[in-house]
C-alpha cells in the first residue's frame, strides 16, 4: 500500500473551493485525465451529504475505472472517498480545504494498492507518480491560482 498528500495554495475563498472540489461531474471539462465521471444519486450541491460515483481516469497508456462513495463534510469542507469497486485492490483519500486570510489551502491525500503482491516493488512507485500528476492536473485545471507548493511525501 502506498501513501502520498500534497497541499496547494488557491487564490479563492474556502467555501468556493471546496464547493468546486465536490461538483466532480465537471471534473472532464477542466482535467484532461478525467474521461469520465457518473454520480448516482444527489450531488453535495443538491445537498447530499454522500453519493456514490463512477470514475474513468486516464492512468499512463490506459485508463482506470473504479465507484466509489464519496461523503461531504460541509462543516469542515472536507471530502472522504473510498473505492467500492474498481481496478485497484484499495483506493481512499480525502479533500481538506483550509481558510487562510483571503485564499485557501488544500489539503489532498490518497492511500492506493494495486493488489499485485511481490510487484508492489517496483509498480506502485510508477502507479503513485501517475496518480499524483493526475490529482494535481485537476486542481491546476480546476483552479488556476494553484500553488502547489508542497512535492508528494510517500509513505
Amino acid at each position: 500500500m502506498r501513501r502520498f498528500v500534497f497541499t496547494a495554495r488557491v487564490e479563492e475563498a474556502a467555501e468556493v473551493v471546496y464547493a468546486r472540489l465536490a461538483d466532480f461531474g465537471s471534473y472532464p471539462r477542466f482535467a484532461p485525465s478525467v474521461r469520465d465521471v457518473d454520480l448516482h444519486g444527489a450531488s453535495e450541491a443538491e445537498g447530499a451529504d454522500s453519493c456514490r460515483s463512477t470514475w474513468e481516469v486516464s492512468f499512463r497508456k490506459g485508463v482506470l475505472r473504479w465507484t466509489e462513495t464519496d461523503w461531504f463534510h460541509r462543516d469542515r469542507l472536507a471530502i472522504e472517498f473510498e473505492q467500492d469497486e474498481g481496478d485497484l485492490a484499495l483506493l481512499r483519500g480525502r479533500w481538506l480545504v483550509e481558510p487562510n486570510g483571503d485564499h485557501a489551502v488544500i489539503d489532498f491525500e490518497l492511500e492506493f494498492d494495486l493488489g499485485l503482491p511481490g510487484l508492489e516493488t517496483f509498480l506502485e512507485p510508477v502507479a503513485e507518480r501517475a496518480l499524483l500528476q493526475n490529482m494535481e492536473e485537476i486542481v491546476r485545471h480546476l483552479f488556476a491560482s494553484a500553488d502547489i507548493s508542497e512535492a508528494a511525501q510517500p509513505s
